[in-house]
């Protein structure tokens, strides 16, 4: 997820289902004891008091989802990206003033190449960069809801290497949603490319078209729907499945592409492997040619990093051209008339959905259910009851995990 202010992602604070979950829990801690403490503050106005560049230290530094001289937004088509510890240490020692949103707008913006490219398909930009004795990581965000009216978010926030240091801290951070009227232009070429203008910067932003295909590699059961593929902050990509019968949404790695993982056996015993890079686990399904998503490791969901899962990058831009709509996902939450067109909550501004029928794990033992899910009887007859037995949206947080949010006296 990793977002920044402007991007902050409520839906896994919102009621789910028709019951409270424990997101909702954790949420309320995270946000009374400073775990993303995200400062909520007008853009400083062009030409203002900080927004000379001109006594900034501005060192170069890559931008994790946006290869530079990447043409056309597709995987493989880029040089990589290249961060050396010259550029981190030259970056800690730079002068920027991460209090003031507008001044770290333009100093992103004045190293970013030309033309960049969007990979997560909810539009979010991500970027980390040091500055001033501190890592900093955030995105910029072109909605598909806004976009068109000329809306443009930042967020940004200061980050320890150890996810752990982090948990009950107050960190830096800061942020804005920017339009023409406070000096960022947003002007539309297609609708999966924009250019946005600050000062005297342009810099194309390349959406990612993944396109609307329903997988190649695996056969959908009759009462499956195919919804849409997302490309995840992860590298991943996943299909996004309804089941007609179980009335659950469910999400499945996408191998009909380049899957840019390793995996391990980690509950063999289960059928569960696990991403050596991403730690996300999966039901491994050989004989229906499936890995279905089960789990997301809980240290990364609470860092709120690039492998929290796929919840946070469902496929809007298709919802904005017409293409696709969410009205099965709408139905598996119970959320008929609570929600708009994207999942949003219209009686709670700012909160979304949380797509996220998986198990945020601590520990091997919060997979102890899926022995029962494999059992063939009565209560479980066919594959689809199985999947949804497999992903019930659930978020435990243990007691000592739980600890680390709380104040230091």
């Amino acid at each position: 997820m990793e977002k920044g202010l402007a991007g902050v992602d409520d839906r896994a604070f919102a009621r789910v289902g028709g019951g409270m979950h424990q997101w909702v829990l954790i949420a309320l801690i995270i946000v009374a004891f400073g775990y993303m403490i995200f400062f909520y503050s007008p853009a400083s106005p062009p030409g203002g008091a900080q927004s000379n560049l001109s006594s900034i230290s501005s060192p170069s530094f890559p931008v994790a989802s946006s290869p530079a001289n990447n043409s056309f937004g597709l995987a493989g088509s880029s040089n990589g990206s290249l961060l050396t510890n010259f550029e981190y240490i030259d970056g800690l020692n730079s002068d920027l003033n991460l209090f003031d949103s507008w001044t770290v707008l333009n100093y992103i913006f004045a190293n970013l190449p030309d033309r960049v490219v969007v990979y997560p398909t909810e539009n979010y930009f991500y970027f980390r960069f040091t500055a001033h004795g501190y890592n900093v990581k955030g995105s910029f965000s072109l909605f598909a809801k806004d976009r068109d009216t000329g809306h443009f978010g930042m967020g940004y926030i200061v980050y320890d290497e150890n996810p752990a240091l982090e948990l009950g801290s107050e960190r830096i951070g800061n942020g804005a949603e920017y339009t023409d009227a406070n000096g960022v232009f947003v002007k539309k070429i297609s609708d999966f490319e924009y250019d946005v203008t600050v000062e005297n910067k342009t810099v194309k932003f390349i959406l990612n078209d993944v396109g609307l295909a329903p997988p190649h590699s695996f056969g959908l059961l009759p009462e499956e729907k195919y919804i849409g593929t997302t490309f995840d902050e992860s590298g991943l990509n996943f299909f996004l499945l309804y089941n007609q019968k179980t009335n659950r949404v469910y999400w499945v790695l996408d191998e009909d592409v380049f899957v840019p993982e390793q995996f391990h056996q980690y509950l063999p015993e289960k059928k569960l492997i696990r991403g050596n890079r991403t730690d996300l686990v999966f039901f491994h399904d050989v004989e229906n040619k499936r890995k279905l998503l089960v789990g997301a490791k809980g240290e990364n969901v609470l860092a709120n990093n690039w492998y929290d899962g796929p919840f946070d990058q469902m496929p809007d831009n298709y919802v904005k051209t017409g293409k696709i709509n969410y009205d099965d996902v709408v139905r598996a939450y119970y959320a008929t008339g609570r929600v708009d067109e994207y999942l949003g909550y219209t009686d709670n501004p700012g909160a979304r959905i949380a797509v996220a029928p998986y198990t945020v794990y601590f520990s091997p033992d919060d997979f102890s259910f899926i022995g029962n899910c494999m059992v063939a009887d009565k209560n479980m007859p066919d594959l689809g009851e199985k999947y949804a037995c497999m992903t019930v949206q659930q978020y435990n947080v243990p007691y000592d995990r739980m600890q680390q949010f709380l104040p230091v006296e």
